[in-house]
């Protein structure tokens, strides 16, 4: 079986949920004899061919453009595909789903919908009508349907009614406290929150940029804040940190490199206002730290509030009184933290999940 993998943008995983789904999926689908390609964007110093963990990186020209980047992929990806002619083809996000549902072949075409991903606060027309469209078409095409959370599944249920349910998961190996050394760019003398992810409106960046604003001082004094992606509100970022608020933007980092940053942080924050189930949120989860985190999408599907932290208002003003509730009594925290790890490992291995996707191929190709 050859298993073609579309819709990361980069390849081995940088920040983003999507890269890390295909690349641990991949890594897996590849130790158990499957050959595996990844298509994905190529940056200038990047070879267009390569091989890692077993899978075959194929990296295509594209624009290098928030809003442009995915639509620029399209026409690369279904040369790659028509190329390769695997046996399936596995699309993680809108438009690549809508190449191989629409453009080229449905009936080897598997979608996995990571979530809702058209919100009006992250994408402005035209492009959110046009990726609304893509995904549509897609789910209404492809030979299967895979939806990360039933919330998700729910919302497709007008145009689909065979939309099978998926998590994504987390290595619990290798998200692991005690596992790695505290990174330098960490505070020994301070309560370190951690951010990981895009820095977009629909990932809530602004409201904790805003946050410090409305903080009490007895929290902001007590914290670091180390935010690590890209995207267009960093420099919304970056102005807080010259007016003095206690916060760090370090940019995107390779996927390799998070494991010691959750391992010895003290909080993670995802104040987002849409989500699927994040895979950032599973491996802070993992690595037993305590998350504050708005109870949206995926998440309140599997997890409950003995469990996190939840962000009770989305503003500037819920998103401090959270913090400061974690660093009011940390211990409490830690507490939540240790049952969550547990709910993670009975429930979130990539392992069973890469087996749950290759029954659905084999379902696809009978």
């Amino acid at each position: 079986m050859h298993v073609c993998i579309t819709g990361p943008k980069t390849c081995p995983p940088e920040v983003g949920g999507i890269e890390v789904f295909g690349f641990e999926i991949g890594r897996r689908l590849a130790s158990r004899g499957i050959r595996v390609s990844i298509v994905a964007s190529r940056k200038r110093e990047q070879a267009r061919q390569e091989e890692a963990e077993g899978i075959e990186i194929h990296r295509i020209d594209a624009i290098h453009d928030r809003y442009s980047l995915k639509l620029s992929m399209m026409p690369g990806i279904c040369s790659a595909v028509k190329r390769m002619n695997p046996d399936i083809v596995h699309a993680n996000d809108a438009t690549s789903a809508f190449a191989n549902s629409v453009l080229l072949d449905a009936r080897r075409t598997v979608v996995t919908v990571h979530g809702i991903g058209y919100s009006p606060s992250d994408w402005p027309p035209p492009f959110r009508q046009g990726i609304k469209m893509f995904q549509l078409e897609a789910v209404k095409r492809a030979a299967a349907v895979v939806a990360t959370d039933t919330n998700t599944a729910r919302e497709l249920a007008d145009i689909r009614s065979d939309v099978k349910t998926v998590p994504p998961g987390v290595d619990i190996d290798l998200f692991k406290k005690g596992a790695h050394d505290m990174p330098e760019k960490l505070s020994e003398n301070r309560v370190n929150v951690l951010y990981v992810g895009r820095l977009t409106n629909v990932k809530g960046v602004d409201l904790l940029a805003d946050s410090f604003a409305v903080m009490d001082s007895a929290t902001r004094s007590s914290i670091r804040v180390i935010v690590i992606g890209e995207g267009p509100l960093a420099n919304r970022v970056r102005s807080q940190a010259s007016l003095g608020a206690p916060v760090r933007l370090l940019g995107p980092l390779p996927h390799k490199d998070l494991p010691p940053y959750f391992a010895n942080a003290d909080l993670l924050v995802l104040p987002s206002r849409s989500e699927g189930l994040p895979i950032t949120l599973l491996e802070a989860m993992s690595s037993t730290l305590p998350v504050v985190c708005s109870p949206v999408g995926g998440i309140s599907t599997y997890f409950d509030e003995s469990l996190f932290t939840p962000i009770e208002r989305l503003s500037p003003e819920g998103v401090a009184s959270a913090i400061g509730k974690v660093v009011g009594d940390l211990k409490e925290a830690r507490k939540k933290a240790l049952r969550a790890r547990l709910r993670v490992e009975e429930s979130f291995s990539w392992d069973v999940i890469a087996a749950r996707y290759i029954e659905f191929y084999k379902e696809v190709l009978s």
